[in-house]
């Protein structure tokens, strides 16, 4: 869980470095944050559909509208809501440059491999469904 609220804090702080409001970093680092779950836990739902044949999750469309809601609704209930982001701020604010920059070259490996990783088990399976069916 420590991990999931690094991951959390290190968006949010790189938001809000980038922001020119920094009214709603807190939304957008729970919604990126469920973004990148709900990518890794598509891919892990797909990979098993290239080997057996089938081609989409039992989802629909709505339905993965509905479980990225929900992934954001749970981010703001773990990491946002009733003081919790204060002391998950309080935290990590001690954190020395040393570990910072580390910790920020693992978000970012975490974000990109994550990302990547989706968009290459959906071209395998794109490739390999469109061969098949030939």
């Amino acid at each position: 869980m420590k991990a999931y609220r690094y991951l959390f804090y290190k968006i949010l702080c790189f938001l809000k470095r980038i922001s020119l409001t920094n009214q709603s970093d807190e939304w957008n680092a729970a919604f990126i944050v469920a973004f990148l779950f709900f990518t890794n836990l598509e891919t892990l739902l797909t990979v098993p559909l290239v080997f057996t044949g089938k081609d989409r999750l039992p989802l629909g469309e709505w339905g993965a509208v509905f479980v990225g809601l929900g992934l954001v609704y749970l981010n703001y209930r773990i990491l946002i809501r009733d003081g919790r982001l204060e002391r998950l701020l309080n935290e990590f604010r001690g954190e020395d440059k040393e570990k910072s920059k580390l910790g920020n070259l693992y978000v970012l490996i975490y974000a990109f491999g994550s990302f990547f990783l989706f968009l290459l088990i959906n071209i395998i399976k794109l490739f390999f469904w469109v061969g098949v069916r030939r």
